[in-house]
């Protein structure tokens, strides 16, 4: 299934873009209207995603534009603000939601509104499987071949994340935007440290001398097969 993400900050262009890939949405980015028009020229997505505060000075034209289709389309602004409400009259959306944005709400939203609409059970997260480890995240556990460790919610999505980036260095706002929908801030960047440190204790044999999950100073942090 494609998804059209329209306007919002690069954090949440990331973040959208990985939530939904986990339900099985590949996502393109659209932050003007030509590039919107495009993309819906060359094919209607299964679903549309605005952000209000990106799209509040497009032309009513081309915020009419962006309802091709009676297929799923959520926006995302504040319904009191009044040129958010100008653009929901503008596009007819199926949903809206407001930020800052909880993740699951995201994708419960899509779930609903896919099998509404359209018919289609959006499938759930598989397991993803980085060399040796198996992250599972309808079990909240990681696999590794001598141990099973429980996880935190905190932990299996920051888990699931870099293994869906095996082999990557994620920055701290990479990750944040991507777990938790939220700009990068210090409290953000502490939380990630202590996960992160968590979290060695159950894939690492020495979690001292770290070789799945690895730290690059200034840069990220990887999940390496093994």
């Amino acid at each position: 299934m494609e998804a059209l993400l329209v306007g919002g900050e690069l954090f949440l262009i990331d973040g959208m873009t990985y939530q939904l890939r986990k339900i099985g949405f590949d996502a393109v980015a659209a932050g003007s209207p030509s590039t919107a028009m495009a993309a819906l020229d060359r094919n209607v997505p299964d679903l549309v995603v605005i952000v209000a505060e990106s799209v509040a000075a497009w032309t009513p034209t081309a915020l009419a534009g962006l309802r091709r289709s009676d297929k799923p389309l959520i926006l995302i602004g504040d319904p009191t603000d009044k040129r958010h409400a100008d653009v929901a009259s503008a596009v007819l959306p199926d949903e809206i939601l407001t930020l800052p944005l909880a993740p699951a709400l995201l994708t419960r939203r899509v779930e609903l509104l896919t099998w509404r609409k359209c018919g289609q059970r959006v499938p759930p997260p598989t397991p993803a499987v980085v060399g040796d480890l198996v992250v599972d995240p309808l079990r909240f556990e990681v696999r590794t071949p001598t141990r099973r460790e429980p996880l935190t919610l905190r932990e299996v999505e920051v888990l699931y994340c870099m293994a869906l980036h095996a082999g990557e260095y994620l920055t701290p706002a990479k990750l944040t935007a991507c777990v938790w929908l939220l700009p990068e801030t210090a409290k953000t960047r502490s939380v990630l440290r202590s996960c992160i440190s968590l979290l060695r204790t159950k894939v690492e044999d020495d979690p001292r001398n770290p070789r799945h999950l690895l730290t690059k100073p200034s840069v990220g942090y990887a999940l390496r097969a093994i």
